[in-house]
């Protein structure tokens, strides 16, 4: 939580008013974190073949909109 709140203050510094967040649909404690911070689930998208982070066994990411207030 404490990088989510560093990261939020340079977000507010450069005018931003909303983030978009993702990870992986298997990682609990990742999406908890979305949660606590208030950020909204939007979907789950499936990475394609050639995405470099399917490299590491994943497949799917969830997406979350996160309004910086």
């Amino acid at each position: 939580m404490i990088a989510c709140k560093l990261i939020k203050e340079v977000a507010k510094a450069h005018k931003m008013n909303v983030l978009g967040i993702a990870n992986r649909e298997d990682n609990i404690q990742s999406i908890r974190v979305c949660q606590k911070l208030g950020a909204r689930y939007i979907h789950t998208v499936y990475l394609p073949e050639e995405n470099d982070m399917r490299e590491d066994g994943r497949n799917y990411n969830n997406i979350w909109r996160w309004y910086i207030d």
